[in-house]
């Protein structure tokens, strides 16, 4: 169980064919209205060849069991237009529960 913060449409990616017979990538809206929690985090973090500090913004989220998502796929944030890659889309390994399903999202300007 989580508590949903926002809600996403889901972006499917496509191939087409351009004008001039290429594939192209495209995403393509699947599903809408997914209840979704949506989080960013900042940690400090030293790399152990330089020695230097860095600053990592993780984003996570969590999307009700079953959701179709898969790696790759896009989500975008209802409230604010905030759009999202899907880096690792996760369920629960224990038997018989039925968790939410997690996400690793890089956030992408559109």
């Amino acid at each position: 169980m989580f508590i949903a913060s926002t809600k996403v449409s889901v972006l499917s990616r496509e191939t087409t064919e351009s004008e001039w017979g290429s594939p192209t990538l495209t995403f393509r809206v699947t599903h809408t209205g997914i209840p979704a929690s949506i989080v960013s985090s900042l940690s400090a973090t030293t790399s152990p060849e330089t020695g230097r500090q860095y600053v990592v913004n993780r984003v996570r989220g969590q999307v009700p069991h079953g959701t179709p998502l898969t790696d790759g796929d896009r989500i975008k944030d209802e409230s604010d237009g905030r759009v999202y890659t899907v880096l690792v889309c996760s369920e629960s390994t224990i038997p018989n529960f039925r968790g939410p399903t997690l996400l690793d999202l890089e956030r992408i300007e559109v």
